[in-house]
Protein backbone atom coordinates (compact mmCIF):
# COMPACT_ATOMS: atom_id res chain seq x y z
CA UNK A 1 0.00 0.00 0.00
CA UNK A 2 1.33 3.47 -0.86
CA UNK A 3 2.55 5.76 1.94
CA UNK A 4 2.55 9.53 2.10
CA UNK A 5 5.35 11.87 3.11
CA UNK A 6 4.65 13.56 6.43
CA UNK A 7 0.93 13.98 5.80
CA UNK A 8 -1.65 12.39 8.07
CA UNK A 9 -4.57 10.56 6.49
CA UNK A 10 -7.22 13.11 7.64
CA UNK A 11 -5.08 16.00 6.40
CA UNK A 12 -4.50 14.24 3.10
CA UNK A 13 -8.23 13.65 2.64
CA UNK A 14 -8.89 17.34 3.26
CA UNK A 15 -6.20 18.37 0.73
CA UNK A 16 -7.56 16.05 -1.96
CA UNK A 17 -11.13 17.18 -1.31
CA UNK A 18 -10.16 20.85 -1.69
CA UNK A 19 -8.23 20.13 -4.87
CA UNK A 20 -11.09 18.14 -6.36
CA UNK A 21 -13.55 20.95 -5.58
CA UNK A 22 -11.26 23.65 -6.93
CA UNK A 23 -10.25 21.46 -9.87
CA UNK A 24 -13.88 21.16 -10.87
CA UNK A 25 -13.91 24.94 -11.38
CA UNK A 26 -10.49 25.31 -12.99
CA UNK A 27 -9.94 22.18 -15.06
CA UNK A 28 -12.35 21.52 -17.87
CA UNK A 29 -9.93 19.43 -19.91
CA UNK A 30 -7.99 20.53 -22.97
CA UNK A 31 -9.51 22.94 -25.42
CA UNK A 32 -9.62 21.93 -29.08
CA UNK A 33 -6.68 24.29 -29.65
CA UNK A 34 -4.39 22.34 -27.34
CA UNK A 35 -2.27 19.44 -28.57
CA UNK A 36 -3.06 16.33 -26.55
CA UNK A 37 -3.00 13.96 -29.49
CA UNK A 38 -0.10 11.81 -28.33
CA UNK A 39 1.01 10.01 -25.20
CA UNK A 40 2.82 12.11 -22.65
CA UNK A 41 6.58 11.98 -23.00
CA UNK A 42 8.01 9.88 -20.21
CA UNK A 43 11.37 9.66 -18.53
CA UNK A 44 12.98 6.52 -17.16
CA UNK A 45 13.17 7.72 -13.60
CA UNK A 46 11.56 6.65 -10.38
CA UNK A 47 11.19 10.09 -8.84
CA UNK A 48 7.52 10.86 -8.21
CA UNK A 49 7.99 14.51 -9.15
CA UNK A 50 7.96 13.42 -12.80
CA UNK A 51 4.19 13.62 -12.61
CA UNK A 52 4.47 17.40 -12.69
CA UNK A 53 6.41 17.38 -15.96
CA UNK A 54 3.37 16.64 -18.11
CA UNK A 55 1.64 19.61 -19.75
CA UNK A 56 -0.68 21.30 -17.27
CA UNK A 57 -4.29 20.67 -18.30
CA UNK A 58 -5.33 23.36 -15.83
CA UNK A 59 -4.42 26.06 -18.34
CA UNK A 60 -7.54 25.27 -20.36
CA UNK A 61 -10.77 27.26 -20.07
CA UNK A 62 -13.29 26.63 -17.33
CA UNK A 63 -16.73 25.30 -18.17
CA UNK A 64 -18.13 28.79 -17.67
CA UNK A 65 -15.54 30.32 -20.03
CA UNK A 66 -16.01 27.72 -22.75
CA UNK A 67 -18.25 28.62 -25.64
CA UNK A 68 -19.69 26.66 -28.52
CA UNK A 69 -16.56 27.15 -30.64
CA UNK A 70 -14.45 25.42 -27.97
CA UNK A 71 -16.72 22.43 -27.50
CA UNK A 72 -18.81 22.40 -30.63
CA UNK A 73 -20.94 19.65 -32.09
CA UNK A 74 -18.47 17.00 -33.24
CA UNK A 75 -20.60 15.76 -36.12
CA UNK A 76 -20.88 19.28 -37.56
CA UNK A 77 -17.12 19.75 -37.24
CA UNK A 78 -16.56 16.38 -38.89
CA UNK A 79 -18.77 17.28 -41.86
CA UNK A 80 -16.64 20.35 -42.56
CA UNK A 81 -13.60 18.10 -42.94
CA UNK A 82 -15.22 15.53 -45.23
CA UNK A 83 -13.14 15.26 -48.41
CA UNK A 84 -14.17 11.97 -50.04
CA UNK A 85 -16.93 11.42 -52.58
CA UNK A 86 -19.37 9.23 -50.64
CA UNK A 87 -21.00 8.01 -53.88
CA UNK A 88 -24.36 7.28 -52.21
CA UNK A 89 -25.84 6.12 -55.51
CA UNK A 90 -23.19 3.49 -56.19
CA UNK A 91 -24.94 0.10 -55.81
CA UNK A 92 -22.51 -1.17 -53.17
CA UNK A 93 -22.70 2.02 -51.12
CA UNK A 94 -26.47 2.17 -51.51
CA UNK A 95 -26.72 -1.39 -50.20
CA UNK A 96 -24.66 -0.50 -47.12
CA UNK A 97 -26.75 2.62 -46.51
CA UNK A 98 -29.88 0.46 -46.61
CA UNK A 99 -28.31 -1.96 -44.11
CA UNK A 100 -27.41 0.87 -41.71
CA UNK A 101 -30.85 2.43 -42.05
CA UNK A 102 -32.33 -0.76 -40.62
CA UNK A 103 -30.49 0.05 -37.38
CA UNK A 104 -31.23 3.73 -36.66
CA UNK A 105 -29.84 3.36 -33.13
CA UNK A 106 -26.55 1.87 -34.30
CA UNK A 107 -24.46 4.88 -33.19
CA UNK A 108 -26.49 5.62 -30.03
CA UNK A 109 -25.88 2.00 -28.96
CA UNK A 110 -22.18 2.83 -28.64
CA UNK A 111 -22.60 6.41 -27.40
CA UNK A 112 -20.60 5.90 -24.18
CA UNK A 113 -17.58 4.67 -26.13
CA UNK A 114 -18.00 7.46 -28.67
CA UNK A 115 -17.96 10.06 -25.88
CA UNK A 116 -14.78 8.57 -24.41
CA UNK A 117 -12.73 8.08 -27.56
CA UNK A 118 -14.15 9.83 -30.64
CA UNK A 119 -13.12 13.39 -29.64
CA UNK A 120 -9.47 12.31 -29.49
CA UNK A 121 -9.68 10.36 -32.75
CA UNK A 122 -11.37 13.26 -34.53
CA UNK A 123 -8.82 15.74 -33.20
CA UNK A 124 -5.88 13.52 -34.23
CA UNK A 125 -7.29 13.07 -37.75
CA UNK A 126 -7.97 16.81 -38.11
CA UNK A 127 -4.52 17.77 -36.80
CA UNK A 128 -2.93 15.83 -39.67
CA UNK A 129 -5.19 17.41 -42.26
CA UNK A 130 -6.65 14.04 -43.27
CA UNK A 131 -10.18 13.54 -44.61
CA UNK A 132 -12.32 13.38 -41.48
CA UNK A 133 -14.18 10.36 -42.83
CA UNK A 134 -11.16 8.47 -41.46
CA UNK A 135 -12.34 9.27 -37.92
CA UNK A 136 -15.27 6.92 -38.63
CA UNK A 137 -12.98 3.95 -39.33
CA UNK A 138 -12.89 2.69 -35.69
CA UNK A 139 -16.70 2.52 -35.81
CA UNK A 140 -16.62 0.38 -38.94
CA UNK A 141 -13.74 -1.71 -37.59
CA UNK A 142 -14.92 -2.40 -34.04
CA UNK A 143 -17.93 -0.27 -33.06
CA UNK A 144 -15.32 1.97 -31.33
CA UNK A 145 -14.55 -0.78 -28.83
CA UNK A 146 -10.93 -0.82 -27.53
CA UNK A 147 -11.47 -4.32 -26.11
CA UNK A 148 -12.63 -5.76 -29.43
CA UNK A 149 -10.68 -8.80 -30.59
CA UNK A 150 -11.43 -10.32 -33.97
CA UNK A 151 -11.11 -13.97 -34.88
CA UNK A 152 -7.61 -13.78 -36.37
CA UNK A 153 -5.86 -11.55 -33.85
CA UNK A 154 -6.72 -7.91 -34.68
CA UNK A 155 -7.27 -6.04 -31.42
CA UNK A 156 -8.53 -2.67 -30.26
CA UNK A 157 -10.85 -0.14 -31.79
CA UNK A 158 -8.51 0.16 -34.81
CA UNK A 159 -8.22 -3.67 -35.08
CA UNK A 160 -4.43 -3.79 -35.36
CA UNK A 161 -2.83 -7.22 -35.78
CA UNK A 162 0.19 -8.10 -33.59
CA UNK A 163 2.79 -7.93 -36.38
CA UNK A 164 1.58 -4.52 -37.55
CA UNK A 165 1.45 -3.23 -33.99
CA UNK A 166 5.03 -4.37 -33.40
CA UNK A 167 6.17 -2.70 -36.62
CA UNK A 168 4.44 0.54 -35.63
CA UNK A 169 6.10 0.54 -32.20
CA UNK A 170 3.08 -0.34 -30.06
CA UNK A 171 4.11 -2.01 -26.77
CA UNK A 172 2.49 -5.40 -26.19
CA UNK A 173 3.18 -7.56 -23.14
CA UNK A 174 1.53 -9.06 -20.07
CA UNK A 175 1.15 -5.59 -18.55
CA UNK A 176 0.02 -3.43 -21.43
CA UNK A 177 -1.25 -3.61 -25.01
CA UNK A 178 -0.80 -0.40 -26.97
CA UNK A 179 -3.28 -1.62 -29.59
CA UNK A 180 -6.04 -1.00 -27.04
CA UNK A 181 -4.75 2.38 -25.84
CA UNK A 182 -6.86 5.12 -27.49
CA UNK A 183 -3.94 7.53 -27.97
CA UNK A 184 -1.22 5.09 -29.03
CA UNK A 185 -3.43 3.02 -31.33
CA UNK A 186 -4.81 6.13 -33.04
CA UNK A 187 -1.31 7.46 -33.67
CA UNK A 188 -0.22 4.09 -35.10
CA UNK A 189 -3.33 3.67 -37.27
CA UNK A 190 -3.00 7.15 -38.76
CA UNK A 191 0.71 6.57 -39.43
CA UNK A 192 -0.22 3.39 -41.32
CA UNK A 193 -2.97 5.11 -43.31
CA UNK A 194 -0.77 8.07 -44.24
CA UNK A 195 2.01 5.74 -45.33
CA UNK A 196 -0.42 3.72 -47.45
CA UNK A 197 -1.81 6.84 -49.07
CA UNK A 198 1.69 8.10 -49.88
CA UNK A 199 2.35 4.89 -51.82
CA UNK A 200 -1.07 4.20 -53.35
CA UNK A 201 -2.04 7.85 -54.07
CA UNK A 202 -5.73 7.14 -53.46
CA UNK A 203 -7.63 7.23 -50.18
CA UNK A 204 -10.00 4.40 -51.10
CA UNK A 205 -7.05 2.16 -51.85
CA UNK A 206 -5.22 3.26 -48.68
CA UNK A 207 -8.32 2.56 -46.58
CA UNK A 208 -8.94 -0.90 -48.03
CA UNK A 209 -5.21 -1.66 -47.65
CA UNK A 210 -5.59 -0.83 -43.97
CA UNK A 211 -8.22 -3.56 -43.73
CA UNK A 212 -6.78 -6.25 -46.00
CA UNK A 213 -3.07 -5.48 -45.98
CA UNK A 214 -1.22 -3.53 -48.61
CA UNK A 215 0.05 -6.69 -50.32
CA UNK A 216 -3.50 -7.79 -51.13
CA UNK A 217 -4.27 -4.43 -52.75
CA UNK A 218 -1.01 -4.35 -54.71
CA UNK A 219 -1.67 -7.84 -56.10
CA UNK A 220 -5.22 -6.82 -57.06
CA UNK A 221 -3.88 -3.71 -58.78
CA UNK A 222 -1.27 -5.76 -60.60
CA UNK A 223 -3.98 -8.09 -61.88
CA UNK A 224 -6.17 -5.23 -63.12
CA UNK A 225 -3.50 -2.71 -64.08
CA UNK A 226 -2.02 0.11 -62.05
CA UNK A 227 -4.69 2.55 -63.25
CA UNK A 228 -7.54 0.45 -61.85
CA UNK A 229 -9.74 2.05 -59.18
CA UNK A 230 -11.10 0.51 -56.00
CA UNK A 231 -14.42 -0.53 -57.50
CA UNK A 232 -12.81 -2.66 -60.20
CA UNK A 233 -10.49 -4.65 -57.91
CA UNK A 234 -10.97 -8.31 -57.04
CA UNK A 235 -10.69 -8.31 -53.23
CA UNK A 236 -11.67 -10.59 -50.33
CA UNK A 237 -15.26 -10.19 -49.16
CA UNK A 238 -14.43 -8.11 -46.08
CA UNK A 239 -12.24 -5.81 -48.19
CA UNK A 240 -14.94 -5.33 -50.83
CA UNK A 241 -17.40 -4.32 -48.10
CA UNK A 242 -15.06 -2.16 -46.03
CA UNK A 243 -14.85 1.01 -48.14
CA UNK A 244 -18.56 1.02 -49.15
CA UNK A 245 -19.48 0.61 -45.48
CA UNK A 246 -17.31 3.57 -44.47
CA UNK A 247 -18.72 5.71 -47.29
CA UNK A 248 -22.26 4.72 -46.31
CA UNK A 249 -21.68 5.73 -42.69
CA UNK A 250 -20.12 9.02 -43.80
CA UNK A 251 -23.09 9.68 -46.10
CA UNK A 252 -25.50 9.24 -43.18
CA UNK A 253 -23.40 11.51 -40.94
CA UNK A 254 -23.33 14.07 -43.75
CA UNK A 255 -27.11 14.00 -44.00
CA UNK A 256 -28.42 13.64 -40.43
CA UNK A 257 -31.98 12.44 -40.17
CA UNK A 258 -31.88 10.50 -43.43
CA UNK A 259 -33.99 7.36 -43.03
CA UNK A 260 -34.25 8.11 -39.30
CA UNK A 261 -30.57 7.28 -38.67
CA UNK A 262 -29.63 8.87 -35.33
CA UNK A 263 -26.46 10.65 -34.25
CA UNK A 264 -25.82 10.76 -30.48
CA UNK A 265 -24.95 14.14 -28.99
CA UNK A 266 -21.18 14.50 -29.05
CA UNK A 267 -18.82 17.42 -28.38
CA UNK A 268 -15.30 18.03 -29.66
CA UNK A 269 -13.65 18.50 -26.25
CA UNK A 270 -11.54 15.51 -25.24
CA UNK A 271 -12.75 13.87 -22.01
CA UNK A 272 -9.26 13.02 -20.79
CA UNK A 273 -5.71 14.32 -20.49
CA UNK A 274 -2.56 12.21 -20.39
CA UNK A 275 -0.49 12.47 -17.22
CA UNK A 276 3.09 11.28 -16.76
CA UNK A 277 3.12 9.06 -13.66
CA UNK A 278 6.91 8.92 -13.26
CA UNK A 279 6.79 5.20 -12.47
CA UNK A 280 4.51 2.36 -11.41
CA UNK A 281 1.24 3.24 -9.67
CA UNK A 282 -1.72 1.17 -8.52
CA UNK A 283 -4.96 1.62 -10.44
CA UNK A 284 -7.28 0.69 -7.53
CA UNK A 285 -5.36 2.97 -5.14
CA UNK A 286 -5.42 5.83 -7.64
CA UNK A 287 -9.15 5.41 -8.24
CA UNK A 288 -9.83 5.53 -4.50
CA UNK A 289 -7.59 8.57 -3.99
CA UNK A 290 -9.36 10.47 -6.79
CA UNK A 291 -12.83 9.31 -5.72
CA UNK A 292 -13.58 7.80 -9.12
CA UNK A 293 -14.64 4.30 -10.03
CA UNK A 294 -12.08 1.74 -11.14
CA UNK A 295 -14.36 0.96 -14.06
CA UNK A 296 -14.11 4.55 -15.31
CA UNK A 297 -10.34 4.63 -14.85
CA UNK A 298 -9.90 1.37 -16.76
CA UNK A 299 -12.27 2.63 -19.49
CA UNK A 300 -9.96 5.62 -20.01
CA UNK A 301 -6.94 3.29 -19.97
CA UNK A 302 -8.06 0.14 -21.83
CA UNK A 303 -4.47 -0.75 -22.72
CA UNK A 304 -3.78 -1.85 -19.14
CA UNK A 305 -3.79 -5.60 -18.48
CA UNK A 306 -3.08 -5.39 -14.78
CA UNK A 307 -3.96 -3.40 -11.68
CA UNK A 308 -0.62 -1.58 -11.98
CA UNK A 309 0.86 0.61 -14.68
CA UNK A 310 3.68 -1.26 -16.48
CA UNK A 311 7.05 -1.38 -14.66
CA UNK A 312 8.88 -0.85 -17.97
CA UNK A 313 6.50 1.89 -19.10
CA UNK A 314 4.71 3.61 -20.62
CA UNK A 315 4.56 5.62 -17.38
CA UNK A 316 1.36 7.43 -18.20
CA UNK A 317 -2.31 7.49 -17.31
CA UNK A 318 -5.31 9.01 -19.07
CA UNK A 319 -7.45 10.89 -16.54
CA UNK A 320 -10.41 13.28 -16.59
CA UNK A 321 -9.02 16.80 -16.89
CA UNK A 322 -10.86 17.89 -13.75
CA UNK A 323 -8.90 15.35 -11.69
CA UNK A 324 -5.42 16.04 -13.07
CA UNK A 325 -4.36 18.39 -10.25
CA UNK A 326 -5.53 15.97 -7.57
CA UNK A 327 -3.72 13.15 -9.38
CA UNK A 328 -0.47 15.13 -9.28
CA UNK A 329 -0.78 15.50 -5.52
CA UNK A 330 -1.49 11.78 -5.19
CA UNK A 331 1.49 10.77 -7.34
CA UNK A 332 3.93 13.31 -5.89
CA UNK A 333 3.09 12.12 -2.37
CA UNK A 334 4.01 8.50 -3.04
CA UNK A 335 7.04 7.39 -1.00
CA UNK A 336 7.02 3.87 -2.41
CA UNK A 337 5.93 2.29 -5.64
CA UNK A 338 3.92 -0.96 -5.64
CA UNK A 339 5.41 -4.08 -7.22
CA UNK A 340 2.44 -6.45 -6.94
CA UNK A 341 -1.13 -5.54 -7.92
CA UNK A 342 -3.44 -4.96 -4.99
CA UNK A 343 -5.07 -8.22 -3.89
CA UNK A 344 -2.53 -10.44 -5.65
CA UNK A 345 0.30 -12.47 -4.14
CA UNK A 346 3.40 -14.20 -5.41
CA UNK A 347 3.82 -17.94 -4.75
CA UNK A 348 6.70 -20.33 -5.37
CA UNK A 349 6.16 -23.17 -7.85
CA UNK A 350 6.64 -26.59 -6.25
CA UNK A 351 8.20 -29.61 -7.98
CA UNK A 352 5.48 -31.38 -9.97
CA UNK A 353 3.16 -28.34 -9.93
CA UNK A 354 0.90 -27.59 -12.87
CA UNK A 355 -1.19 -24.53 -13.62
CA UNK A 356 -4.37 -26.46 -12.92
CA UNK A 357 -3.05 -27.64 -9.53
CA UNK A 358 -2.00 -24.11 -8.54
CA UNK A 359 -5.35 -22.75 -9.74
CA UNK A 360 -7.23 -25.28 -7.58
CA UNK A 361 -5.12 -24.45 -4.51
CA UNK A 362 -5.83 -20.75 -4.82
CA UNK A 363 -9.46 -20.88 -5.93
CA UNK A 364 -8.92 -19.53 -9.42
CA UNK A 365 -8.64 -20.89 -12.97
CA UNK A 366 -5.90 -21.53 -15.50
CA UNK A 367 -6.98 -18.66 -17.78
CA UNK A 368 -6.59 -16.15 -14.95
CA UNK A 369 -3.11 -17.46 -14.08
CA UNK A 370 -2.04 -17.25 -17.72
CA UNK A 371 -3.30 -13.67 -17.97
CA UNK A 372 -1.73 -12.47 -14.71
CA UNK A 373 1.67 -13.91 -15.60
CA UNK A 374 1.70 -13.37 -19.36
CA UNK A 375 2.23 -17.09 -19.97
CA UNK A 376 2.30 -18.38 -23.54
CA UNK A 377 2.49 -22.05 -22.51
CA UNK A 378 1.71 -24.25 -19.50
CA UNK A 379 5.38 -25.05 -18.84
CA UNK A 380 6.43 -24.26 -15.25
CA UNK A 381 9.85 -24.32 -13.60
CA UNK A 382 10.08 -25.49 -9.98
CA UNK A 383 11.40 -22.73 -7.74
CA UNK A 384 10.16 -19.91 -9.96
CA UNK A 385 7.43 -17.59 -8.71
CA UNK A 386 3.93 -17.03 -10.00
CA UNK A 387 1.33 -14.34 -9.34
CA UNK A 388 -2.03 -15.60 -8.09
CA UNK A 389 -5.16 -13.48 -7.60
CA UNK A 390 -6.55 -12.59 -4.21
CA UNK A 391 -10.23 -12.49 -3.30
CA UNK A 392 -11.42 -10.30 -6.14
CA UNK A 393 -13.21 -10.70 -9.42
CA UNK A 394 -11.50 -12.03 -12.51
CA UNK A 395 -9.48 -9.29 -14.17
CA UNK A 396 -10.23 -7.85 -17.59
CA UNK A 397 -7.02 -9.42 -18.86
CA UNK A 398 -8.22 -12.84 -17.70
CA UNK A 399 -11.48 -12.33 -19.53
CA UNK A 400 -9.48 -11.43 -22.65
CA UNK A 401 -7.43 -14.62 -22.27
CA UNK A 402 -10.63 -16.65 -21.92
CA UNK A 403 -11.94 -14.89 -25.01
CA UNK A 404 -8.77 -15.84 -26.92
CA UNK A 405 -9.16 -19.46 -25.80
CA UNK A 406 -12.78 -19.43 -26.97
CA UNK A 407 -11.75 -18.02 -30.36
CA UNK A 408 -9.10 -20.71 -30.75
CA UNK A 409 -11.72 -23.37 -30.02
CA UNK A 410 -14.03 -21.68 -32.53
CA UNK A 411 -11.27 -21.72 -35.14
CA UNK A 412 -10.63 -25.41 -34.47
CA UNK A 413 -14.35 -26.16 -34.75
CA UNK A 414 -14.49 -24.34 -38.08
CA UNK A 415 -11.48 -26.29 -39.35
CA UNK A 416 -13.21 -29.52 -38.34
CA UNK A 417 -16.31 -28.49 -40.27
CA UNK A 418 -18.49 -27.91 -37.20
CA UNK A 419 -20.78 -24.88 -37.02
CA UNK A 420 -20.22 -22.15 -34.43
CA UNK A 421 -22.62 -19.98 -32.51
CA UNK A 422 -22.70 -16.55 -30.90
CA UNK A 423 -24.59 -15.43 -27.81
CA UNK A 424 -25.93 -11.90 -28.35
CA UNK A 425 -24.51 -9.20 -26.07
CA UNK A 426 -25.48 -5.57 -25.52
CA UNK A 427 -24.80 -3.50 -28.65
CA UNK A 428 -24.73 -6.48 -31.04
CA UNK A 429 -26.54 -6.12 -34.35
CA UNK A 430 -26.82 -8.48 -37.30
CA UNK A 431 -24.72 -6.03 -39.27
CA UNK A 432 -21.89 -5.83 -36.69
CA UNK A 433 -21.87 -9.62 -36.18
CA UNK A 434 -21.68 -10.27 -39.92
CA UNK A 435 -18.61 -8.06 -40.06
CA UNK A 436 -17.01 -9.59 -36.96
CA UNK A 437 -17.36 -13.14 -38.29
CA UNK A 438 -16.48 -12.19 -41.88
CA UNK A 439 -19.75 -13.49 -43.31
CA UNK A 440 -22.40 -11.76 -45.38
CA UNK A 441 -25.44 -10.24 -43.70
CA UNK A 442 -27.67 -12.25 -46.02
CA UNK A 443 -26.11 -15.60 -45.06
CA UNK A 444 -26.37 -14.77 -41.34
CA UNK A 445 -30.04 -13.84 -41.75
CA UNK A 446 -30.89 -16.93 -43.81
CA UNK A 447 -29.01 -19.31 -41.50
CA UNK A 448 -30.98 -18.07 -38.49
CA UNK A 449 -34.34 -17.69 -40.30
CA UNK A 450 -34.46 -13.97 -39.53
CA UNK A 451 -35.01 -10.81 -41.54
CA UNK A 452 -32.51 -7.93 -41.81
CA UNK A 453 -34.92 -5.87 -39.69
CA UNK A 454 -34.87 -8.35 -36.77
CA UNK A 455 -33.97 -6.75 -33.43
CA UNK A 456 -31.69 -9.11 -31.49
CA UNK A 457 -32.29 -10.02 -27.85
CA UNK A 458 -29.46 -10.13 -25.31
CA UNK A 459 -28.75 -13.79 -24.61
CA UNK A 460 -30.14 -14.95 -27.95
CA UNK A 461 -27.98 -17.64 -29.59
CA UNK A 462 -27.23 -17.27 -33.30
CA UNK A 463 -25.67 -19.82 -35.62
CA UNK A 464 -22.74 -18.46 -37.62
CA UNK A 465 -22.67 -19.78 -41.19
CA UNK A 466 -19.49 -21.27 -42.60
CA UNK A 467 -17.59 -19.08 -45.04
Amino acid sequence: MATWRGVSTPALSLILTLILVLGGCQLAGPSPDEDASGPAETTETSRPAAATEAPDPGTGPTDEESDASKNEDLWAAMRRGFALDHEPNHPRVRSEIAALCRYPNYLPSMSERLKLYMPHVFKAVSARGLPTEIALLPIVESAMNPDAEAVRGPTGMWQIIPATGDRLGLPRNAWFDGRRDPVMSTRAALDYLESGHARLKDWRLAIVAYNTGEGVVLRALSARGRDADFWSLSLPYHGRQFVPRLLALAALVAEPGRCGFKLPELGTREPFVTLNTGGVISIPDTARALNMSEEHLYALNPGLNRALTPPEGPHQLHLPGTLAAAARVWIAGLDTRPTTPSGEQRVTIRPGDSLSAIARRHGTDVSTLRALNGLRSDFLRAGASLLVPGNRSVSASARRTESRDARQQTSAARSAGRSESHVVRAGDTLWSLARAYRVSLQSLVVTNKLTPQTVLRIGQRLRIPSR
